[in-house]
């Protein structure tokens, strides 16, 4: 289950937002007291948001409480906003065993135009994935330039693909975003699956992938004159 929260501040760029179990929140130690759903990293994006895994064992008709806090880069925290959510059925687990060009942690990877794929988790029996969305980014902690968003947004709405079952490959999905380079450059990736409720999943580990050289190794200011073999060189 994922919190979304919208913040501003006049003073600051970034922020870091904690989800707590009660009201209670202590500003020096950045602590939900009575306990947490979830916390974010600090970021600039807005809306942030962090995720909390539900289990079957809340499954409830009783609310739960929830209070959003924003703290930012020098622990100036917010007033909290509050509301209440109820738990059906436990979301889908993150996406495993992420391929690129069917392969694990791809490397020389000749095509400006990869695909990817994953296996989609659902601890619910029999359910399936009817949307996913993929993120790309030059950095492994993803505060890189962002390459594409497969959903054309953020990863909040995802994109509809084929019905995937839960426990078996997804498609192949192929990447559409700012143009890759074939210059060894190393790209990271993380993905998402939505089930047949709309329900998002966690978030995938992070795989990455190494572009080919687009340039041959042709050596460079050969001349050819007459065919005589001279040292080293071609004459």
């Amino acid at each position: 289950m994922y919190f979304n929260v919208d913040w501003n501040d006049t003073d600051s760029s970034y922020a870091q937002m904690f989800i707590c179990k009660t009201n209670a929140f202590t500003t020096s130690t950045l602590t939900c007291d009575g306990g947490q759903w979830c916390n974010s990293v600090l970021t600039n994006r807005d809306p942030e948001s962090c995720y909390y895994q539900t289990t079957l064992a809340e499954a409830s008709v009783t609310p739960y409480n929830y209070y959003a806090f924003a703290c930012d880069n020098q622990s100036a925290c917010s007033v909290s906003s509050s509301g209440t959510f109820t738990v059906s059925e436990q979301e889908p687990t993150a996406p495993t065993e992420l391929l690129t060009q069917d392969m694990p942690s791809a490397i020389n990877v000749g095509t400006v135009t990869p695909y990817f794929s994953a296996i989609f988790n659902d601890p619910n029996i029999g359910d399936s994935a009817n949307k996913y969305c993929i993120q790309v980014n030059t950095l492994s902690n993803f505060t890189g330039s962002n390459l594409w968003y497969s959903d054309g947004g953020t990863c909040l709405t995802g994109s509809n693909m084929a019905t995937t079952t839960q426990g078996t490959r997804s498609p192949d999905f192929t990447y559409a975003g700012t143009a890759l380079n074939l210059n060894f450059a190393t790209y990271y990736w993380r993905m998402w699956f939505w089930d047949k409720n709309g329900t998002r999943s966690a978030t995938s580990s992070v795989t990455q992938f190494t572009m080919a050289s687009g340039t041959d190794n042709v050596p460079q200011g050969v001349r050819i004159k007459g065919g005589e073999i001279k040292g080293s060189r071609l004459k």
